[in-house]
């Protein structure tokens, strides 16, 4: 199914908190066993806030005397910040992404999404990408009588859906 073309909106209240373009690939080692330094240096111009994160999954707190025995991993996030944290780049050994908090259009994320991965390419040379994700998130301003309104609808919806469904 193909859509038509249609002029492009631009809202005067930006309707989306975030915007997250995250682009998968087969785990390269070398991403955290040693600094970007090459990376950074490509890229600081646009993201000159570094910062480095280790992030461990969440463990129940039975658990933790096992942790040292299970041997639990880790994964180290190198994030790449614009002078306001508007704009993030995020790697980890087996993803770049980049988050838009000032999202504007797509022209400009796509320009940015573009810098970022080709120079994530030249540096890192990953064999191949495994997965696209392309996440919008909407700012939630609304009234509960708006929010009661829409949960009756969606209720509606679904049962004329599940009726249909057992004809």
């Amino acid at each position: 199914m193909t859509f038509p073309d249609s002029p492009r909106v631009l809202f005067r209240k930006r309707p989306l908190d975030e915007v997250i373009c995250q682009i998968r690939f087969p785990p390269i080692l070398r991403i955290e066993a040693e600094a970007p330094s090459n990376f950074q240096d490509r890229i600081r111009h646009d993201y000159p806030n570094y910062s480095k994160q280790v992030h461990t999954p969440p463990i129940p707190q039975e658990l933790m005397p096992l942790v040292g025995v299970l041997g639990v991993s880790t994964s180290v996030l190198h994030q790449f910040a614009d002078e306001e944290h508007d704009w993030t780049a995020t790697m980890s050994k087996d993803f770049v992404a980049l988050t838009a908090k000032d999202y504007a259009d797509w022209k400009t994320f796509e320009a940015r999404l573009v810098t970022l991965v080709d120079t994530f390419t030249d540096v890192y040379q990953p064999s191949y990408f495994t997965r696209v994700g392309l996440q919008y998130c909407v700012r939630q301003r609304h009234s509960s009588q708006r929010i009661a309104a829409r949960r009756r609808t969606m209720v509606r919806i679904a049962s004329a859906f599940r009726a249909r469904r057992a004809l």
